[in-house]
């Protein structure tokens, strides 16, 4: 009973977690733009990174929560990406809300890749791909060997029904 009890409290903390992971605690009481504000700040700070965000006709207004959370994991990956292996020094970030579309720009200044090698397409980048796919979004990714990366993707902004806003 005691080894029962053990692993259901485990697996307890251990679906927190992942529901944690899935839904940042941040984002839903302070919005998206005091979270990715606060998402740079923390990459800034910790990889000493210089790195500028720019948020244009979003203001206060809130998207469709998986839209919102879908955002903040495709800034999230970028930056990662980023930290692990571009070995840049300067990062610009963009989010644009243009009616009905949310536009997504990431530059860097790191050591670029060859986006045509599907090798250097890790699983980050994938998993970014598909999220973008499945929110009927595109994706472009440019990429230039001692240039540097972008990573542009435009979401439709749909309200609860499907529709766009």
């Amino acid at each position: 009973l005691k080894k029962t009890t053990s692993w259901v409290e485990n697996m307890s903390r251990e679906v927190s977690s992942i529901s944690s992971n899935l839904m940042p605690s941040m984002l839903g009481p302070l919005g998206l733009e005091e979270t990715l504000t606060w998402l740079k700040d923390q990459y800034a700070s910790l990889y000493s990174l210089e790195i500028g965000y720019q948020s244009l006709g979003l203001g206060e207004k809130r998207l469709p929560a998986d839209l919102e959370v879908a955002i903040f994991r495709i800034f999230q990956e970028s930056l990662n990406n980023i930290v692990k292996h571009a070995s840049a020094q300067h990062v610009e970030l963009k989010l644009v809300y243009s009616h009905p579309s949310i536009i997504i720009t990431i530059t860097d200044d790191g050591i670029g890749f060859n986006p045509e090698n599907k090798i250097a397409l890790g699983t980050g980048l994938r998993i970014m791909k598909q999220r973008i796919l499945e929110l009927n979004g595109n994706i472009k990714i440019t990429s230039e060997i001692s240039r540097g990366t972008t990573i542009r993707a435009e979401l439709p902004v749909m309200d609860n029904h499907h529709e766009k806003i």
